[in-house]
């Protein structure tokens, strides 16, 4: 019989030395050669893998939970995993927070001293979420993708870069490979929509229209030249108005009134369901990932609809975008400041000093020579090497506890300093009022940390309904 004490501590001893392990565990990347016959991967010369970001359920403080709650609504952690064809880890970032968009984190891996390298002519394949440029190869968002029935191989041109061994440090958007992307779509069959139009003020938006608009938008967004907090610079009409007219052929859209109109809309039916879903009053409802749809029992809806009328048609409605506009909309105050690499905790340690001795550790290269030399290794020994080199675990999870406490601290330290004048910036209240609702919420860190994650045009309504005991 153990004692839980005993557990833990070994568990974490043999976590950090799986940390110590990543130079080994992580493969290294191969590109899919220009010979290759497998059917799945030999349309796509120079690929190295493919990287998608996934959520982790995580246990914060109360107050942090605006900014770990993704568009599903769960607490978690957005990790960024890079694998290889055969489906090997290549890379791995964790400790975003999971309200993050995936664009961002990826944005993140590139900049990082311990981050992802991309060789020139050679790319990743990634979903709609990120922006297709140079090194990260985005397929047409909405579209079913199916080989040519001819048979005829996709070949991607070579990159005429003399700069061959230097990587990508950047995520921008590239002309050279929308037009690669563009010759691919050559040999893939798609399902396409009829034009329609009712005015020149008025008109009905295809499916494809649509998907094209949320595909530029998506860009946009990754792109980070147009990017504000929580919104869009001046100018950005304009740039989906030529991204639009370069995705559908004789488009006759406008930035005004058509674009701007859409938008409108969809940022008006995201809310809705933004709201349902991860507000104050989100009891009971849920989300239908395959169908698109909110979910909840017929007294739940009825109830809610009482109070929030614009909600009723999502009873019976899909909402398609959702997820993409989460990251779109979604006010974004993921800071990413516990993001780390295996290779950043291992530095940090050496920077640190832990209570080990880095001479108790064999290296790679002795690793390598025992294997060659077929050096018997008994599993006694063996046993008594991994417990000496990972006992410094214990040690670097308290340390690692310690930071991640004084942050959050200090964040909330900060919102309660700066409540008074957010207050005053973003809600029409008498001062006498203001005071009296920052007395309330300060009182509840989790109330502080909501108001702070609410775009601006809802903290007044909010700051009200707290005044007058609604909420």
């Amino acid at each position: 019989m153990r004692s839980g004490e005993t557990v833990s501590k070994y568990f974490h001893n043999v976590l950090h030395s799986v940390i110590r392990l990543h130079g080994e565990l992580l493969k290294r990347p191969e590109p899919i050669p220009e010979n290759s016959i497998d059917e799945r991967w030999k349309w796509f010369k120079n690929c190295l893998g493919a990287l998608d970001g996934t959520h982790v359920k995580v246990r914060v403080p109360m107050s942090e939970k605006p900014k770990y709650r993704n568009r599903k609504g769960d607490i978690s952690t957005n990790v960024l995993g890079v694998c290889s064809q055969d489906m090997q880890f290549i890379y791995v970032l964790l400790g975003w927070e999971g309200f993050a968009a995936n664009g961002r984190v990826l944005r993140d891996a590139i900049r990082r001293t311990n981050g992802l390298r991309v060789p020139h002519g050679y790319y990743y394949f990634v979903d709609a979420g990120y922006t297709n440029c140079t090194g990260f190869f985005a397929p047409f968002c909405g579209q079913r993708r199916e080989m040519s029935d001819d048979g005829n191989d996709v070949i991607l041109e070579e990159s005429d870069d003399d700069e061959a061994n230097e990587s990508i440090t950047s995520v921008e958007p590239s002309d050279e490979w929308s037009a690669m992307r563009m010759t691919l779509a050559g040999h893939i069959k798609m399902d396409t929509s009829k034009t329609k139009g009712l005015s020149q003020n008025k008109r009905f938006w295809t499916e494809e229209e649509d998907n094209k608009l949320i595909e530029s938008l998506l860009e946009l967004n990754n792109d980070g030249r147009f990017k504000a907090e929580g919104s869009f610079k001046p100018g950005h009409l304009k740039e989906l108005e030529k991204k639009l007219h370069e995705k559908l052929s004789g488009c006759d859209l406008l930035a005004k009134p058509h674009i701007e109109s859409r938008m409108k809309t969809l940022k008006t039916n995201f809310q809705i369901v933004h709201d349902m879903l991860t507000g104050p009053n989100c009891s009971g409802f849920g989300w239908d990932t395959e169908r698109k749809t909110v979910t909840a029992e017929k007294p739940v809806w009825d109830a809610y609809i009482q109070s929030h009328k614009e909600a009723a048609p999502f009873k019976l409605k899909s909402f398609p975008y959702y997820d993409e506009l989460s990251m779109i909309f979604g006010k974004d105050r993921a800071t990413g400041q516990h993001a780390e690499t295996p290779a950043d905790v291992e530095e940090q340690l050496q920077n640190e000093g832990g209570d080990y001795n880095p001479d108790d550790y064999a290296s790679t290269e002795d690793v390598n020579n025992a294997s060659d030399n077929n050096v018997d290794i008994h599993s006694g020994d063996l046993a008594a090497a991994l417990t000496e080199s990972t006992m410094t675990l214990a040690a670097v999870i308290e340390k690692s506890s310690a930071r991640l406490s004084k942050a959050i601290v200090e964040d909330l330290n900060d919102k309660h300093m700066q409540l008074g004048e957010e207050l005053s910036r973003t809600t029409t209240l008498t001062i006498m009022d203001r005071h009296k609702v920052y007395r309330l919420i300060v009182q509840d860190n989790a109330l502080v940390s909501y108001f702070f994650s609410l775009p601006d045009e809802l903290k007044d309504d909010w700051a009200k309904g707290i005044l007058a005991g609604t909420i």
